[in-house]
């Protein structure tokens, strides 16, 4: 079978499911297990495939077409410019959450020595991210998860941040009890219990956000202001339907405080800035 023809293939298995991005998830995963670019991929689609290949392709379109990430499939994906390994113990990274970095990088600038805490690290995209753009900085990285913890040690260790990243089991503030940061950024479950059912593949733990959605964003609302230094800051990715919630929840934690909201690349308020 040709490149070209397994691609067809697979258009129609997607198509058919009601995939999407069915042209670019079929391109992608081809690429991966063909191990070349998507470019040099579409400039030989009579590039012969074997029985083996052919085997391995169908199979992630299989998975694919019932809702798998195709992060998970290859192992890897793309944030802010930079690879990131992921496996089904971590949420994938996603597109809108680029615009939290985006917003730390312009308010708080790449060239100062902050203390930063990301809470709810993951794979790790944001603090190695901040930590990869920002040279001075120092991170502490918090996650209840020891596979996520795992995983976010290898990926800062391939992007050689790992000395400038602390990373400790936590569950939200419980690893820094006693410390303090100039910034801290959490990208938190807030899915409720119905938008659980759209992403059956990712672990629930990094998903779920209690019945409103809003349990773990409230509890580091509430103990945000005792691990913030003075004029200190605060970015928090949330579902656009929480603005007025979130707000709410700001308006009685903090005293003095500046709120700016952040539109995510389809136009949705995605993330929160505070300034202390």
């Amino acid at each position: 079978m040709t490149a070209e023809k397994a691609l067809d293939r697979a258009l129609s298995i997607l198509r058919t499911t009601g995939t999407s991005s069915a042209t670019l998830d079929a391109e992608v995963l081809l690429s991966h297990v063909l191990k070349t670019s998507r470019t040099r991929l579409l400039s030989l689609p009579e590039r012969l495939l074997t029985s083996r290949q052919q085997k391995i392709f169908f199979r992630f379109i299989a998975k694919r077409s019932h809702g798998w990430p195709v992060a998970y499939l290859t192992g890897h994906k793309e944030f802010y410019g930079l690879d990131f390994i992921v496996t089904n113990d971590v949420l994938v990274p996603r597109p809108e959450t680029e615009t939290l970095i985006d917003m730390i990088l312009k308010s708080a600038g790449r060239n100062e020595p902050l203390e930063i805490f990301d809470i709810g690290t993951g794979t790790g995209c944001i603090a190695i991210t901040l930590a990869h753009y920002m040279p001075h900085t120092k991170i502490t990285a918090l996650d209840l998860s020891p596979r996520a913890l795992t995983i976010a040690k290898k990926n800062a260790r391939i992007h050689k941040v790992l000395k400038k990243i602390r990373f400790i089991r936590s569950d939200l503030f419980s690893g820094v009890a006693k410390k303090q940061a100039d910034i801290i950024v959490a990208n938190l479950p807030y899915l409720t219990h119905d938008q659980l059912r759209g992403v059956p593949h990712e672990p629930k733990m990094a998903l779920y956000g209690g019945k409103m959605g809003l349990e773990l964003i409230e509890k580091v609302l509430q103990e945000t202001p005792i691990h913030l230094n003075e004029n200190g800051k605060v970015f928090l990715e949330i579902d656009p339907r929480q603005t007025e919630a979130v707000r709410y929840v700001i308006e009685q934690c903090f005293s003095k405080k500046h709120i700016t909201y952040a539109k995510s690349l389809a136009g949705r308020e995605r993330v929160v800035y505070i300034q202390t």
